[in-house]
């Protein structure tokens, strides 16, 4: 059966377009409305709103469209031309409508907010209030940033004329550490002074491209 409206729990929905019914001479548009009750046992507030959804079907306006005495073939009229045309030969029309149910009303939460943080605190009670915090030395703050470039040039500086202790000899004497801690292996180096001069200028040619 083809609906106009359909109306359930306070909510409906309609559809625009008229419904005739030719087959019942109707010249003018049929009224059709749905209505949707559901009762729910021991719940007071009983025909709760669901949610709908119309669902629209092409119906033949053989059978749907208005009628037109003019044109109804019973009487000797002949209008095979306008039988045999299938321009326009559907309408769409309400013919299904899907009710779900409404989503789950959820209790109110009655637990109060638990503050984690303030749960350990503990009050300490005392006669004097504590003293304030004496001010940190100033020999213990930071030096000033000095700029980049010039804090490159300090560091290609020191590693060009390293000011070290007697005996650490340099470049080389760092360079002769990288190749204890990094286990590099003398002997797939023939000639090691050559090799050790070798990594420290490729590593004063990297300090400095880094600048």
């Amino acid at each position: 059966m083809a609906v106009q409206s359909v109306s359930q729990g306070g909510k409906s929905i309609a559809h625009k377009a008229d419904i005739f019914a030719k087959p019942m001479h109707l010249e003018n548009p049929m009224s059709s409305t749905l209505i949707v009750e559901i009762i729910q046992d021991e719940v007071q507030k009983n025909n709760m709103a669901w949610m709908m959804e119309k669902q629209a079907k092409s119906m033949p306006t053989a059978l749907r469209d208005n009628y037109n005495p003019a044109t109804d073939s019973s009487y000797g009229n002949n209008h095979v031309k306008d039988l045999l045309d299938t321009k326009d030969g559907t309408l769409s029309l309400i013919m299904d409508v899907f009710l779900t149910v409404p989503p789950p009303t959820l209790s109110a939460d009655k637990l109060p907010v638990f503050e984690i943080e303030d749960s350990d605190l503990v009050k300490l009670d005392s006669d004097k209030p504590f003293p304030e915090m004496p001010p940190s030395a100033e020999e213990w703050e930071p030096a000033n940033p000095l700029p980049d470039s010039q804090q490159w040039e300090d560091v290609h500086k020191a590693w060009k004329q390293p000011s070290l202790e007697t005996g650490d000899q340099g470049q080389l004497g760092s360079v002769s550490r990288w190749h204890k801690a990094f286990n590099w292996d003398k002997a797939k180096c023939p000639g090691w002074p050559v090799c050790q001069s070798k990594w420290t200028q490729s590593l004063t040619t990297f300090l400095w491209q880094r600048r």
